[in-house]
């Protein structure tokens, strides 16, 4: 009887076995796992201003220089009451992948030695001259599948020495005497990504 009982044990200890590896079969999934790094390039944003790069984050300092062609009473190359003339921005996004807005400020600086500078008007690439109004800047849009890949802004400017300048005679009589201040503005060009 010995034997018996341990052959029913050993036949009970297969048919276990053999009923525990059919039920894990059926019930078995496949199981993996894979893993991968997604490699994306980033866009570019490298716009320059009057060929200085704004990529790196901090202000950019860009060399504006103003044309002042002269008239039969201002020589060339200086400003004084009534004098006209004009500076380019020229913005090259070749290296930028993503569309975007930008906008221009122009407002006389405070230690400009002429408060009368006034911006008159601007021209796109070299197209119909826009009156310029100081309430909403210069701006536009420019998308990245624009097959132009650079524009230049002429800003065309003016002593003012009209009834309405801020300055009278003398004030503009001190600030040509003046060799410690010239006439500045301050240009300020914002750019931001359109992304709708």
């Amino acid at each position: 009887m010995k034997l018996y009982k341990k052959l029913i044990i050993l036949l009970a200890l297969i048919v276990s076995c053999y009923l525990l590896f059919v039920v894990i079969k059926t019930f078995a999934k496949y199981s993996t796992s894979v893993s991968q790094v997604a490699n994306m390039g980033i866009a570019d944003w490298n716009i320059k201003v009057n060929n200085s790069t704004i990529q790196s984050g901090q202000p950019a300092t860009f060399t504006i220089q103003p044309v002042l062609p002269g008239s039969t009473h201002i020589a060339s190359g200086i400003m004084a009451p009534t004098a006209e003339g004009y500076f380019n921005l020229a913005l090259d996004y070749t290296d930028v992948d993503v569309s975007f807005a930008y906008s221009i400020d122009i407002q006389p600086n405070q230690n400009s030695s002429v408060s009368d500078l006034k911006v008159l008007s601007y021209a796109i690439d070299g197209g119909q001259s826009t009156p310029f109004n100081s309430n909403s800047g210069i701006g536009d849009t420019i998308y990245y599948n624009n097959a132009t890949r650079t524009r230049t802004i002429t800003i065309y400017i003016k002593w003012d020495d009209s009834s309405s300048a801020s300055m009278n005679n003398i004030e503009d009589t001190a600030a040509t005497a003046s060799t410690a201040n010239n006439a500045l503005l301050d240009v300020t060009v914002s750019f931001v990504q359109v992304t709708q």
